[in-house]
């Protein structure tokens, strides 16, 4: 059960996460919150302890992760919800799943001035750091996982083409990369 051994991977890295979200707090405020493809539902555990008066959704195209998390089953590329429904959405790990078109889908489900906060795979991250991810996750999940994960990191835009195509439809306020993820966090204009 892929899912599950996903569900397991992510927890070893909630740390990661939790310093997302309290990245994310530092610029926004959000009373209505969307975690798009939200896996098992670390981020809106997360998410939930640092803004613990916000209503928080997420939604997931895997049925086993939508039961973990209590998420709404549904495409990302599609999102079910009324326009300008929420403060703030979230991609975590999941833009080079759901592709950039995704986040002008997301952009109207935003209200004016809510953020958008995305952390995802560096596309640029050196060879051995590359090999290395590549070869914990096959250990850890699965070869196919692995597999699926180095077509994404070989098809991912740079971070900074991302981040030219986010300043396109939002104002950046924020963006960083290291050697494995980057973080951006923009603001609907």
């Amino acid at each position: 059960m892929e899912s599950c051994r996903y569900s397991e991977w992510a927890e070893k890295f909630r740390l990661l996460y939790r310093a997302f979200v309290l990245k994310i707090a530092k610029l926004a405020d959000a009373k209505k919150i969307l975690d798009v493809e939200c896996g098992s539902g670390i981020l809106i555990d997360e998410l939930s302890r640092v803004f613990d008066k916000a209503e928080i959704y997420g939604i997931d195209v895997n049925k086993d992760f939508c039961k973990m998390s209590n998420a709404v089953l549904g495409d990302a590329r599609k999102l079910p919800f009324k326009s300008e429904a929420f403060d703030l959405i979230t991609f975590s790990y999941s833009l080079h799943d759901v592709g950039l078109p995704t986040i002008l889908e997301a952009r109207g489900c935003l209200k004016e001035g809510g953020a958008l906060a995305i952390r995802d795979l560096n596309s640029e991250m050196p060879e051995i750091v590359k090999n290395v991810t590549l070869r914990c996750l096959e250990e850890n999940i699965s070869k196919a996982y692995a597999e699926k994960i180095k077509r994404a990191i070989e098809n991912f835009p740079k971070p900074d083409s991302i981040a030219k195509f986010v300043g396109d439809f939002f104002e950046v306020i924020h963006f960083e990369k290291n050697v494995l993820f980057f973080d951006l966090i923009a603001v609907k204009k």
